[in-house]
């Protein structure tokens, strides 16, 4: 088996026109006046969070990474040492693991990164961010 980082590119297309939402979503931590708003040309915060297959229902234990790429503009986001920490030590206390990513106040579905029955990994996922006048109306895989 190819023990291989978890990579996810993003690729974001944007019209700026700033609103905001109730939920803060997936905002810049360091950055209290951002909004999860996108504006091409500007960085943008894209959460990346990393937990267990199964009920997330019951509260899970999971990783939540962030990175700020330039909106409108091809990215990508390598996580060093995703195999060991994430499958081989289990820091999601499960035998599957997931991932999700966010932007704004838009979440993707899961998608599996780590299937233990059949010994599967699936370490390179490409997310589509779709924005309309600076609000993320989607995020597919």
């Amino acid at each position: 088996m190819m023990r291989t980082p978890l990579s996810i590119a993003a690729l974001l297309l944007s019209l700026p026109n700033p609103t905001s939402g109730q939920w803060g979503g997936c905002v810049n931590p360091n950055d209290p006046e951002d909004i999860g708003l996108v504006q091409i040309g500007r960085e943008t915060t894209i959460c990346l969070t990393v937990g267990p297959g199964g009920n997330w229902g019951e509260g899970v234990n999971y990783l939540r990474f962030n990175f700020r790429p330039e909106a409108d503009e091809y990215s990508t986001f390598h996580i060093p040492n995703s195999y060991n920490a994430i499958v081989t030590q289990g820091v999601t206390s499960s035998e599957n693991s997931t991932v999700h990513v966010a932007s704004g106040t838009s979440v993707s579905f899961l998608r599996h990164y780590y299937e233990k029955e059949t010994k599967r990994i699936y370490p390179h996922l490409t997310a589509i961010i779709d924005v309309n006048d600076g609000v993320v109306g989607g995020i597919a895989w």
